[in-house]
């Protein structure tokens, strides 16, 4: 089951007058693996120069890390090769792996709606309400950032998100710098929320939506997940 997006609305963060945006990409989820491991996203469309672009992403939600060899990413000048056929090379390339982690049989799972850019609240199976609440860290230090491009200062940003629960708080995120795979990043929000049951636990996967200037004047638009296992009440056994 693939889910299909077309996001955001209008901004993610107010940007300058001059700012250029390229078109925000398609976000395709997935879904999980069946039985919980694994998550996946694909997003595509038209970056700077020109260019299609398809990405695949897939991460493990015990180390909510990507799985080794992902993402893996098609890029193809737009005045040789149309968008579908960037996608559908994406899948030619990414169909074994896909295939051997389970997600040719992926499910979304419960998807959830964020009611602001900063909130997400889960309906747990076991009757309990969480929130997932995220807060934007600025100023901080990104090391993926060119130098050439033109980026206010103070403005990088990475983000801080917290699971809430009615007992206890955890933080399951916190960026002390920039990734250097985001670049430039200036802004977060949240895309979409997607929850699966996981034994007596529930895998819950963030797909979050952020800001990135770059070269020529020119903002875009990524995506990127949070992965966490969320414990049933009374189960630590993680």
């Amino acid at each position: 089951m693939i889910l299909a997006f077309a996001l955001l609305g209008t901004q993610l963060m107010a940007a300058p007058a001059v700012a250029i945006d390229i078109p925000r990409p398609r976000l395709e989820v997935l879904g999980f693996s069946p039985d919980g491991r694994f998550f996946a996203y694909r997003q595509s469309g038209i970056d700077i120069g020109n260019v299609h672009f398809a990405d695949l992403t897939i991460l493990d939600t015990i180390t909510d890390k990507p799985v080794q060899g992902t993402p893996i990413k098609v890029r193809r000048p737009a005045n040789e090769s149309s968008l579908k056929d960037v996608r559908a090379l994406l899948d030619v390339q990414s169909s074994r792996m896909v295939r051997r982690l389970g997600l040719g049989r992926a499910f979304a799972g419960v998807a959830y709606v964020p009611r602001d850019r900063s909130e997400l609240y889960l309906d747990l199976p076991w009757g309990e309400r969480a929130l997932l609440r995220m807060t934007t860290r600025v100023g901080l230090a990104a090391p993926g950032c060119p130098v050439s491009v033109p980026v206010e200062k103070g403005t990088l940003a990475g983000f801080h998100l917290t699971l809430q629960r009615p007992t206890e708080v955890s933080v399951i995120h916190d960026d002390r710098m920039v990734p250097r795979n985001r670049g430039c990043a200036t802004g977060y929000r949240f895309a979409s929320g997607f929850m699966k049951p996981r034994g007596n636990d529930s895998v819950v996967a963030a797909v979050i939506a952020y800001r990135e200037p770059t070269h020529g004047g020119h903002t875009r638009t990524r995506y990127m997940a949070v992965t966490n296992i969320i414990d049933a009440p009374g189960d630590r056994r993680r």
